[in-house]
């Protein structure tokens, strides 16, 4: 999308890389918002912005502008602070209303915070003002899944495959909706294109094993449970998943 049709806030390189979650370009409009003429804390050195841009803005410190209360929920949204970065989103909309990127960041927070019908209609604003964001795209296909609205959900995975070819995140998504639905081959295929895409993708490959415990193939699953261990050795959930498929290949042999 160009950026003459790009509105409000979605202008500027920073604020455009933000939108995306890129921890480096929240760091980057944080550092904008901290160091501003209006900002308390003025020009902070180096080390200073580092540890204070992981970190947030200072708690004391109080946005104004629109630009300053998103780049603020962005990393509360980092952060995990969920609600913190939801009602930053909301006094965005009271500046904004139109803004994808304030709809965006609320849609993400209520994702995280489980509010499923919520975060639907957030992304479908985002989406209404944005058609070709795919990680709006990706999120509704979420929030779809897990309010058990999967067969709506992959027209969505569809889109944003096509929005994104070369992310591996929609086709393990799509890979574990169509799990999900019982339509393995399906799955599979989708599965495997993630992992095509990135080898070391640990979501796409639990995901294979899942599949290949409901299909039943104990071996294929313990295969792809020891390439999940060597790539992340201290993964609990695939040592306790190895023990049990251990365990009952060694009832099946008694």
């Amino acid at each position: 999308m160009g950026g003459d049709k790009i509105p409000g806030l979605l202008k500027g390189d920073r604020i455009a890389g933000l939108l995306h979650g890129q921890p480096q370009e929240i760091k980057g409009v944080l550092e904008l918002v901290r160091t501003s003429p209006g900002s308390p804390n003025g020009p902070l050195d180096s080390a200073q912005r580092a540890s204070s841009a992981t970190a947030g803005p200072d708690p004391n410190w109080q946005p104004k502008t629109a630009q300053e209360f998103l780049a603020r929920g962005y990393a509360r949204l980092n952060s995990q602070k969920h609600p913190q970065a939801e009602v930053d989103a909301e006094d965005v909309l009271k500046l904004e209303p139109d803004s994808p990127a304030a709809w965006f960041l609320h849609g993400r927070a209520a994702y995280e915070l489980k509010q499923y019908s919520t975060a639907i209609k957030d992304f479908d604003q985002v989406i209404r003002h944005w058609s070709d964001w795919p990680e709006a795209y990706r999120f509704r296909d979420l929030a779809l899944s897990y309010s058990g609205q999967r067969e709506r959900a992959l027209a969505d995975y569809q889109e944003a495959i096509e929005l994104a070819p070369y992310s591996a995140h929609a086709p393990n998504a799509l890979g574990w909706a169509y799990t999900e639905l019982g339509q393995l081959d399906l799955a599979r295929t989708s599965l495997d294109k993630a992992i095509e895409l990135d080898p070391n993708f640990m979501s796409a490959r639990e995901n294979l094993v899942k599949l290949f415990a409901k299909q039943g193939d104990e071996a294929a699953e313990l295969n792809e449970l020891n390439v999940v261990l060597g790539l992340s050795p201290d993964n609990k959930w695939a040592r306790d998943t190895k023990e049990a498929v251990l365990q009952k290949l060694t009832a099946m042999r008694r």
